[in-house]
């Protein structure tokens, strides 16, 4: 919220990115939850080498996670997703001795431009969450380790540029 009424008094665009490891439960299933730990750890440094110091990553739940990109439009936000996609595609995490894994990512982007909007900011924290998320989810079913953007929360998500 605290971000969207930024964006508001400074006319800039707010990216909403949502990110899920594909096939996560398989990694908790094959090499049990404490390798899973691991990997979610691992993922988040990984991540947060990608980002500025003023953007947001967190976790929402399970291998899910939203990143917040202030100050950026569809292009900032295709970038900096795509520079998290490809390293994590690059990095093998090491599991154990014996074990090490790649994994991939499913991403779903949308833009907020705050200025316009009459609804309030909690409301439009979850209108542009739902948004990102549904491009995230046709990412994944598309068969992961890829990217998706929504052109707004009014028009369904649409392949990336």
């Amino acid at each position: 919220q605290r971000e969207i009424e930024r964006s508001r008094r400074t006319h800039s665009a707010l990216a909403f990115i949502v990110i899920d490891i594909d096939r996560f439960k398989h990694i908790n299933d094959e090499y049990g939850h404490s390798a899973g730990d691991l990997v979610l750890e691992a993922f988040a440094d990984l991540n947060a080498s990608c980002l500025r110091s003023i953007d947001t990553f967190a976790r929402i739940g399970g291998e899910e996670f939203l990143v917040i990109l202030p100050d950026s439009n569809y292009s900032d936000a295709t970038s900096a997703t795509e520079r998290m996609r490809k390293k994590l595609e690059d990095h093998v995490f090491s599991i154990s001795k014996e074990y090490k894994l790649g994994i991939s990512i499913s991403a779903g982007i949308t833009i907020c431009n705050p200025s316009g909007e009459i609804n309030d900011s909690k409301s439009l924290v979850y209108q542009y969450l739902e948004q990102a998320d549904k491009a995230m989810y046709i990412a994944k079913r598309a068969g992961g380790n890829q990217i998706r953007v929504s052109a707004s929360p009014s028009l369904s998500p649409s392949l990336s540029p």
